[in-house]
């Protein structure tokens, strides 16, 4: 494992060939550890018409991985040592309902969703470790967000406006009044639903997926609607809730003064998203009986990424990475058909 171990670079000192130590490796690193606390019951009811399960967790992952800030005397910044702790609690839910269970139709519903709270418990002797938007901090759910907040627009000049760590309105951008106030984006609640209906040899079954209470950066937004670049010239409907003249109560800025990172860049990214339709017929055995060479057949049609409902104003709040939206292409929309033989 690469800090485990000690690294060198090559490099020059007065015109002489030299070997500069870019790391000093750790070799008490090991594993890190998990520790999972779980209580379930599965249930049946209604002679198997109703049944799921029910799991309660409580999970600790110790000895994480953590760079330990070191003393500029040592010659590095940094080492990488066994502190962290996250813990993860939370409870899973499983659902099914057999709606109608004959010889002819069965018509089943399903869903399942979990709830998890997740908490920063050590850093091995830090208190917190700034990463891109988010601050991992003691006391924090992971993935928490980390931005100045914005206070709107200046009604009389157009300047977009934020607020300093103490609370007071500034035109003033400045870094160090970042907060940790928007929420996170691992979602707390996270799980899918559906139906399946089968009537003779059709089959026709649904999947949603869904999450709620995240947060995500939107990235995007900041080079299409920031005057300080060119895609601000593209058509955005931001540009119809413009300041433009003194005393207008406006959500966009002027175009003279471009803004920075704050939350105004920070939009709920709950979504429910239609994940997949199917729709398939079975070859009845009367008909592949026929053949000595199948003994089943199956056509299908899928759909995948059908629909999306979402506060969310970029492309997609799956795509990309967990914390920011930059400009990756969202999960495509696909139909397909196909027929399944088997010989």
């Amino acid at each position: 494992y690469y800090p485990y171990q000690s690294t060198y670079t090559q490099g020059s000192y007065s015109g002489i060939n030299t070997i500069i130590a870019t790391y000093p490796g750790n070799p008490d690193l090991k594993w890190e550890k998990t520790f999972v606390a779980n209580v379930g019951v599965d249930f049946e009811l209604f002679n198997r018409r109703l049944y799921g399960d029910v799991n309660v967790y409580d999970k600790r992952t110790k000895d994480l991985f953590v760079r330990k800030n070191l003393s500029l005397t040592s010659g590095f910044t940094a080492l990488n040592i066994n502190g962290g702790e996250l813990s993860n609690k939370g409870v899973e839910v499983t659902l099914n309902y057999d709606i109608v269970r004959n010889n002819k139709v069965t018509w089943t519903v399903f869903g399942n969703f979990g709830y998890n709270k997740n908490n920063v418990e050590d850093l091995g002797g830090e208190t917190s470790f700034e990463q891109g938007t988010e601050l991992i901090k003691i006391g924090k759910p992971l993935g928490t967000h980390y931005e100045v907040r914005y206070g709107g627009v200046d009604a009389a000049t157009g300047r977009p406006l934020y607020y300093t760590a103490d609370g007071v309105l500034t035109t003033v951008y400045n870094a160090s009044n970042r907060v940790q106030e928007f929420g996170t984006w691992e979602a707390p609640w996270k799980g899918g639903f559906g139906t399946s209906v089968k009537f003779g040899g059709f089959e026709l079954s649904t999947l949603f997926s869904f999450q709620e209470g995240a947060t995500k950066v939107d990235n995007l937004e900041f080079f299409l609607e920031n005057p300080s670049f060119l895609a601000q010239g593209y058509n955005q409907s931001a540009s119809l809730r413009q300041w433009q003249k003194p005393g207008d109560v406006a959500s966009t800025g002027s175009p003279l003064y471009p803004f920075n990172f704050s939350s105004n860049l920070i939009h709920d990214a709950s979504f429910v998203r239609l994940r997949d339709v199917t729709l398939s017929f079975a070859f009845p055995r009367s008909l592949i009986s026929k053949s000595k060479l199948v003994t089943n057949a199956k056509f299908y049609v899928q759909g995948t990424n059908l629909f999306m409902w979402t506060h969310w104003r970029g492309r997609d709040p799956e795509a990309g990475a967990t914390n920011i939206n930059i400009s990756e292409y969202p999960n495509p929309r696909a139909v397909t058909a196909g027929l399944n033989i088997t010989f």
